[in-house]
């Protein structure tokens, strides 16, 4: 067997995803489109991906999984021409709003989802200079996706994947049920993949704070007991016995619509990965 066989490397991702809560729908993420559009903002993550983007002057930008704007938006209003891509139409429309507001001619959207036939949908072949998956990549095929990501772009593609803490996975919460939190794998099958397919990505980081925020206490609850994937009764009365301990309110209750806070923000690790498109085969 040829270790670094393509289709070997998506039979390791595809056991990944097994383990794992299935990604959320559109509809999840239309019903969030205005809570994430609220904290889109000048922040630390959106900062370090453009300057390892390192775009040029007058690029075009395709952005896949490109929520409420976080990118697409500071990048057209650089001066670039930018097709924004998400398969939630909640987050287009946050996106065509801020366009509109910021008066923003070059930003065009697209309902678009990694499952798609892109060509069918109208993304063509090398169609934008500069290809972008901003925390997006959330699929049970990642073989077809960095193939699309990369059959698109004419001269870079850039992603960002998760390493050991995630968002949806807080090892805090896994090991205060007595849990043994997993290694995470990800990164490795992602750039072994690449490696496979005669790509020869190049790796970065960006590190950045994530306060969770919650309604109430069972709003709290109830999020990172959705983390434990089944909890057993003993493990949610430890989860109810942390949440106690390190959960506090912000600042006025009255004032914030989710004050309710952990006492320490978790430090996020994203995998920065850019390559140079080609054709495997060449």
């Amino acid at each position: 067997m040829d270790i670094l066989a393509t289709s070997d490397w998506q039979e390791v991702w595809a056991a990944l995803q097994q383990k794992r809560q299935r990604p959320a729908d559109a509809q999840h993420w239309n019903d969030r489109a205005a809570d994430y559009a609220r904290s889109v903002g000048n922040s630390s993550y959106t900062q370090r991906f453009l300057e390892l983007l390192r775009i040029q002057p007058g690029q075009s930008v395709l952005d896949m999984g490109c929520g409420p704007g976080a990118l697409c938006i500071p990048l057209a209003k650089a001066g670039n021409e930018v097709l924004a891509c998400d398969f939630a139409q909640a987050m287009l429309d946050e996106v065509q709003r801020r366009a509109q507001q910021e008066g923003l001619a070059n930003l065009r959207t697209k309902l678009l989802a990694w499952e798609d036939d892109w060509v069918t949908k109208g993304v063509a072949p090398q169609q934008a200079d500069v290809v972008i998956a901003s925390r997006s990549i959330a699929v049970q095929d990642l073989h077809a996706a960095l193939s699309k990501l990369n059959q698109t772009a004419r001269k870079k593609v850039a992603l960002t994947i998760g390493t050991a803490d995630q968002p949806r996975s807080n090892r805090r919460i896994i090991e205060a049920v007595g849990r043994k939190a997993e290694a995470a794998y990800d990164l490795p099958v992602c750039l072994n993949m690449l490696f496979a397919m005669g790509l020869n990505p190049e790796l970065r980081y960006i590190s950045s704070h994530k306060t969770d925020r919650f309604a109430s206490f069972d709003d709290a609850f109830a999020a990172c007991r959705q983390m434990l994937h089944n909890p057993t009764p003993h493990e949610e009365e430890l989860l109810a016995a942390y949440l106690q301990e390190h959960l506090v309110v912000e600042g006025k209750a009255t004032a914030l619509e989710k004050p309710f806070v952990f006492t320490a923000p978790r430090l996020i690790t994203w995998a920065f990965i850019s390559w140079k498109p080609r054709n495997p085969r060449e």
